[in-house]
């Protein structure tokens, strides 16, 4: 059974089993009655057809029409109709709720193409509510079949979401899809089509949620003279990182749990009894695996229908406040052991605007915020138990290190997870005003004392995060704060990743520039870390691309080679990993990689990866690679990242360079070394416009400079040293050493001297304060991130201070080395390329945490594993040779046998016998073919 199939019968299932449940609600907003359900139909009909021709002699087709609410109106203005929907449930009940109607066709699909429907036969094809929550793999199949069945001057309109992707798995067919309107566009150009207007759906009920970033739009399709591609090539265009087809750990709240439950509720309190426990049987027959606390929500619901059948007044909640005293015992608590949340939670100003407040119920106080009861609307007590109880009895926590709950409503939970919890506990609570509340409701000291980390606010480093730490999140949390579960979610599974995860990793480098190194940075880093990796390093085929410049005369024909050169290389990595497998690949900014490549790695499964040292805005290939990429991560902030995401990117993150302090240190250097590469003042680096025009005016300074691209003129001829030579690392790194004062001016191309709006870092920045060495550097944005100006670093923002600055430390040699230490000692804490490849690995298998895990445990190296369960040596080979990153082959397993010494063990023997057979047969083949060697 194909993807395509095994979704459409899970959308199938799905949708069958709720319109089962409650036609009206699964699929209007008007679900009173039927007589609502069809003017909704009208409404939004009305809006989706706005100027669309038609008539009688016209066609009209709905995907996605369920009961066909929006056909009977859709009938009055086309000649022919059809409705197609994956739910035979659905069918069966649009044929009796509409009755017989000439003009309706009625079509049970296959839930990703629009057969039988004819080609070029539909005048007017739309989806309303229904492609939003598809998998992307369905909806771009759907796109190629809208583009078959349109006429060539027909419309399309369709309902979708346009904002920042959600992280919902492809499996679920509830949760809404979100694109971002450029990969969208580019889908539907994919596709054969194109978008000839958009606009936003307005409705007399919510649609969009703005402050999400997520807006409802109809949108207007017309199909184009020209061939589409595939469905996987639009797939990938509309969310290049694709959907998991795997459901996480500790997965979010399980919407159609939840949404039945708001609407039992809501039944409830409508006095209608009877179907508030038909939705409450839905959820127990249909929902086991929820993780929301059903039993408590289900008795709280059942409450008000019991109360409700003995009395007509429904009692009005009973709202208390804080108390003064409890607050201030509980503060002093968090004062002693949480100083730094004592003084936030003192210091707010101004008044909540989240609605929080305390309600009182017979087993004590309850915390609601938003509208929404952070604890058990009516027993806090015996649903904390409950709760608790349940978690632990996953075997997650058989071997966890802590315990991490998200939500600290009043408590409750808490106590008993602190009760209950053979490990330590710890809390991260969303909301500040929340929290403060909290304290003033009940005595928590023993809590707060007890209690391991209490932290308030989204991921940060003064929270310990252990690898084998466990989270569970209170379902209130899940519907309220989705994006902040998300972040410490993404957070846990990072380190998670670090520890548990061992993909193959290739750091892909450019042939030629001031990243090579970078990318051996990178390598070594990864290497440190534990992980498989291996360079590629391209910079060898530098002389080839350079020939070029000997045979042609002419820009255009050498633009033309160097492409087909760069496309040969591209080629030979492919090649080269097809040999070698990985399963994330690392490309260093102007990696030899094209678009081709890049595509059949990741249909392949690879993750690939771009770190962009390069400034955007001077460097803008990256418009045309971004979509290749699951992940970019660059040197820059703010527009950069935007615009690089617009350009179609899956993941952009802000990930400066840094230094490697095993290559990056102060050093002895004897007089003959200090001699050659010491000065007063140095500079190393190539010789942009605004350097040489800074430089020039410190001609008179016992000044050096090294690096490529500088004029010999005067007066650079005496300043210039090694013929303006490239310099290598291990050279520089003694010039920083040799020399007093080092100037680090960042390049420019459209600026004389410093650009004031300078915002990225080199990696000189982090290298000079890496080998102990004094540095003047030009003033930038993103330098008070990294360094504490003046105390660890000291800066100038024109020529006149630097001048100045010169001057200054060259005669106060002590401060330097104050300021020195202080540099070397902040880079070697927060600024090295282990710290980076730690935090971009933490991403990427936050992200991608269950396909690497999926990949790694289908490898052939885990299955050999598993098949030596019953053999603990060769187990152990098994493993230590994936360790070295070598193929799993017989090779690699007796590769450190043949250099070993001492007396083999038995498991070593066959393994050098079957080695030997091995060579044997080859040797016999190769001779019976003629073959020499």
């Amino acid at each position: 059974m194909s993807n395509l199939t095994k979704l459409a019968e899970q959308m199938r299932q799905d949708w069958d089993r709720r319109v089962g449940h409650d036609y009206r609600f699964w699929m209007s907003d008007g679900y009173q009655d039927d007589a609502q359900m069809w003017a909704t139909g009208e409404r939004d009909f009305a809006i989706v057809s706005a100027q669309v021709p038609n008539g009688d002699d016209k066609s009209a087709l709905e995907i996605g029409c369920g009961v066909g609410r929006m056909l009977r109106t859709a009938a009055k203005e086309f000649g022919r109709v059809v409705g197609l929907d994956v739910s035979q449930r659905a069918i069966h009940k649009a044929r009796e709720l509409i009755g017989p109607d000439s003009r309706i066709e009625l079509v049970v699909g296959s839930g990703f193409d629009l057969q039988p429907v004819e080609s070029n036969s539909i005048d007017f094809l739309w989806s309303y509510a229904a492609l939003t929550s598809m998998p992307t793999k369905v909806i771009a199949s759907y796109l190629l079949e809208m583009k078959r069945v349109i006429k060539p001057t027909g419309v399309i309109r369709l309902q979708v979401y346009f904002g920042q992707h959600m992280g919902v798995s492809e499996n679920d067919t509830l949760h809404l899809r979100c694109y971002s309107h450029e990969n969208f566009r580019r889908a539907v150009e994919l596709s054969g089509m194109h978008v000839s207007a958009s606009q936003e759906l307005i409705l007399p009920i919510p649609v969009s949620f703005k402050e999400h970033g997520v807006e409802a739009v109809i949108v207007t399709l017309q199909p184009k003279d020209c061939a589409p591609e595939d469905a996987d090539a639009i797939a990938q265009a509309l969310l290049p990182e694709g959907e998991s087809d795997t459901t996480a750990e500790n997965a979010p709240l399980d919407l159609e749990a939840w949404m039945t439950l708001r609407y039992a509720e809501e039944l409830a309190d409508a006095g209608e009894h009877r179907r508030a426990r038909q939705a409450l049987d839905y959820v127990v027959s249909n929902c086991r695996a929820t993780t929301i606390d059903i039993r408590d929500i289900i008795e709280r619901i059942l409450a008000k229908t019991e109360r409700a059948s003995r009395t007509s007044v429904r009692p009005e909640p009973v709202c208390i406040k804080g108390d003064a005293i409890l607050l201030e015992q509980n503060l002093g608590v968090i004062r002693e052991r949480f100083p730094a949340l004592h003084t936030r939670l003192v210091t707010r100003t101004g008044s909540s605007e989240e609605a929080i407040e305390l309600r009182q119920t017979e087993q004590g106080a309850v915390l609601w915020r938003k509208g929404a009861c952070l604890d058990h609307a009516e027993k806090p007590l015996s649903a904390a138990d409950t709760w608790v109880s349940r978690s632990l009895r996953e075997v997650r926590f058989e071997n966890a290190s802590g315990v991490v709950v998200i939500g600290f409503g009043l408590g409750y939970h808490l106590e008993k997870f602190l009760e209950k919890s053979s490990c330590p506990v710890s809390c991260i609570e969303p909301s500040i005003e929340a929290l403060r509340t909290a304290l003033s409701a009940r005595d928590l000291r023993s809590v707060l004392s007890k209690i391991q980390q209490l932290h308030v606010g989204g991921p940060s480093e003064d929270f310990r995060i252990d690898p084998k730490i466990e989270l569970v999140v209170r379902p209130q949390h899940l519907a309220l704060d989705a994006k902040f579960v998300e972040g410490w979610k993404a957070a846990l599974y990072g380190k998670r990743g670090m520890a548990a995860l061992h993909p193959k990793i290739a750091v892909l480098g450019p042939i030629q520039g001031g990243t090579i190194p970078t990318g051996l940075y990178t390598n070594n880093a990864l290497l440190r870390w534990g992980q498989r990796a291996r360079r590629l390093d391209m910079s060898g085929f530098n002389s080839g691309f350079n020939l070029v410049d000997e045979f042609l005369s002419t820009d255009v024909r050498k633009g033309m080679m160097r492409n087909s050169y760069v496309e040969m290389l591209s080629q030979l990595v492919l090649e080269s990993l097809t040999e070698k497998p990985i399963d994330i690949l690392i490309c260093m900014a102007q990696a030899p990689i094209s678009p081709r490549v890049l595509t059949e790695l990741r249909r392949r499964g690879v993750i690939t990866v771009l770190w962009f040292v390069e400034d955007y805005l001077r460097f803008t290939y990256w418009r045309e690679l971004a979509q290749f990429f699951d992940f970019i991560f660059t040197i820059q902030k703010g527009e950069c990242l935007s615009a690089i995401k617009k350009a179609g990117a899956g993941e952009v993150h802000y990930l400066p360079t840094a230094c490697d302090p095993y290559l990056h240190v102060p050093m002895n250097l004897t007089a003959e070394e200090r001699e050659k590469w010491g000065s007063p003042i140095s500079f190393v680096g190539a010789g942009y416009h605004n350097r040489q025009q800074m430089f020039a005016s410190l001609a008179h300074y016992p000044f050096r400079i090294w690096g490529s691209e500088w004029p010999l003129c005067k007066p650079f001829d005496r300043l210039v040293q090694e013929e303006s030579r490239r310099i290598a690392p291990e050279e520089y790194i003694k010039i920083f050493n040799a020399t007093a004062v080092n100037l680090n001016l960042h390049s420019s191309m459209e600026r004389d001297g410093v650009d004031p709006s300078g915002d990225f870092l080199n990696p000189r920045t982090f290298e000079l304060a890496s080998c102990g060495a004094f540095q003047l550097v030009d003033e930038r944005v993103l330098l008070s991130e990294a360094f504490e100006v003046g105390s660890e670093i000291v800066t100038f923002k024109d020529l006149p201070e630097l001048r100045e600055k010169i001057d200054y430390y060259l005669a106060h040699p002590e401060e330097r080395e104050v300021i020195n230490r202080r540099a070397r000692a902040r880079v070697l804490k927060d600024h090295t390329y282990d710290k980076r490849l730690e935090e971009m690995l933490s991403i990427i298998y936050a992200s991608k945490y269950e396909h690497l895990k999926t990949r790694e445990d289908s490898s052939p190296w885990s299955t050999m594993e598993k098949r030596s369960e019953n053999h603990p040596e060769l187990k152990r080979r098994c493993q230590v040779a994936a360790a070295r990153g070598e193929e799993p082959t017989l090779d690699a397993l007796i590769s450190d046998i043949v250099t070993g010494n001492g007396k083999l063990s038995e498991t070593e023997q066959k393994l050098l016998f079957l080695f030997h057979v091995r060579k044997q047969i080859i040797r016999m083949t190769r001779e019976e073919a003629g073959l020499k060697g």
